[in-house]
Parts: C-alpha cells; structure tokens; sequence
C-alpha cells in the first residue's frame, strides 16, 4: 500500500487519485484488518495453550 502511494504521489487527475484510494481501502478491508486479526487470534491461542515456567515443573 505504502508503495502503491509512493509511486504515485505527484498525480494531480482526481480520477487516478481516487482510483488509489479505493485501491489502498480495498487491499485494508480484505488483506491487512483480517490477517492482524488471525494473528491475535493465533497469538491467544498459542499463549493460551503453552505452559512454560517453573511453576508447572514436577521435579
């Protein structure tokens, strides 16, 4: 997304300027809201799952 901005930063066509933004709003909704979300889940799932510590030692 940042690059996609980058490249095309000097645009003065208010078409092409919209075209990236529903571009870079697209790529948010559909690619980087769900995967944050599948990494908190993966996170509270594999913290919520591995007891380390000495707490949990038998000897």
């Amino acid at each position: 997304m940042f690059l996609i901005a980058l490249r095309n930063n000097s645009t003065a066509n208010a078409d092409i300027l919209f075209a990236l933004n529903s571009v870079i709003n697209l790529l948010d909704d559909f690619i980087v809201i769900p995967a944050a979300i599948g990494s908190v889940v993966t996170a509270t799932l594999l913290c919520w799952q591995k007891t380390t510590g000495s707490s949990n030692s038998t000897g």
